[in-house]
């Protein structure tokens, strides 16, 4: 946890925890509302979604209050980063926010006098953070079975993937059109002739990329995600102390499959496949970073690289999930 205000849950991590979120968040009680944090939450991206409809289909969030709010992505900027992006642990950011203005922040204004007047009247959301964070760690300690799911991080996969796809797809579209404008003399024609102008050179043609490697991998993820949400739901409670250990131990450490021990291109610190800050964007998050900036930059070599990197990391994490789901089975 980071800064917090007045406001709305903010939740960000590994997909795999946003079953495990949503089931906390509907036992604490906003209290400003009286409702629990993630209708409220839920509430105020529905309003959103109204007014600023996503591009992307697979972004818009459900009115159903059975299906899970998504967590969003993380990338860096608080204590999380080590663990995620080094160490591949199973990462969560918790805050409230929304309704507290951020403008005296790092300056002579961030005061003890203006968080307890402006930031949070009464403390109400840093109480309402410490039953969030208290229920995670509670549920966490005391879980016979670790808490997690996949088939929600198996989602988010496969739609990162669809949206490199897409990109790269786009970016061979409009580099042929805009060639085939700077071949015709279209930029110069369409410039004012009292003035300087210098046309834009023409840019190598995109190549195609064979993405099936991901696809492979996110189909199998996909399918092992299912089998293990299921068997979790059918054998779960029958598992004797051993076969919870055995579980336990196959889930703990599953997140280090997402590792490449060689990092990311230029800064091999960061080793997570999945989850990154992008190397422009600060703070921001990059999903399957080394394929994403790869296809971004145009460095196709590199793309196709990481494309069978994050491939094997992705079926290193499918097998995980099929020997926890072996162990399942075997117990019922």
């Amino acid at each position: 946890s980071d800064s917090n205000g007045r406001g709305f849950l903010y939740a960000g991590g590994s997909g795999a925890l946003e079953t495990f979120v949503n089931q906390i968040g509907k036992h604490v009680t906003d209290p400003e509302t009286g409702v629990s944090v993630i209708a409220r939450r839920r509430a105020a991206a529905l309003v959103r979604q109204l007014e600023h409809p996503p591009k992307n289909p697979a972004d818009r969030i459900s009115a159903n209050p059975d299906k899970p709010m998504p967590l969003y992505a993380l990338g860096s900027g608080s204590d999380y980063a080590s663990f995620l992006d080094h160490f591949g642990l199973a990462t969560l950011s918790l805050g409230f926010g929304g309704e507290t203005e951020g403008t005296q922040y790092h300056s002579r204004y961030d005061s003890w006098y203006w968080y307890s007047h402006f930031g949070d009247p009464g403390f109400q959301y840093g109480v309402a953070l410490a039953k969030v964070a208290g229920h995670a760690v509670l549920r966490f300690a005391d879980a016979p079975i670790l808490p997690y799911r996949f088939g929600n991080f198996a989602r988010d996969i496969s739609n990162y993937v669809k949206e490199i796809e897409k990109l790269h797809a786009t970016m061979q579209k409009m580099t042929r059109r805009k060639n085939a404008l700077i071949e015709a003399d279209a930029f110069e024609l369409a410039s004012d002739p009292t003035k300087t102008y210098v046309p834009p050179e023409p840019k190598p043609a995109v190549p195609d990329v064979d993405f099936s490697p991901l696809e492979k991998a996110v189909a199998r993820l996909e399918s092992a995600a299912r089998a293990y949400d299921k068997a979790f739901a059918e054998h779960g409670d029958s598992l004797d102390a051993g076969a919870r250990e055995k579980l336990n131990s196959t889930l703990l450490t599953i997140g280090r499959e997402l590792l490449y021990e060689d990092g990311l291109p230029r800064r091999g610190w960061f080793r997570n496949m999945v989850y990154a800050p992008g190397y422009y964007t600060g703070y921001g998050v990059k999903t399957l970073p080394g394929v994403r900036e790869a296809v971004e930059h145009r460095d196709w070599d590199t793309a196709k690289k990481y494309i069978d990197i994050v491939a094997a990391a992705l079926d290193d994490y499918s097998a995980r999930i099929e020997k926890a789901t072996a162990i399942l089975t075997a117990a019922g």
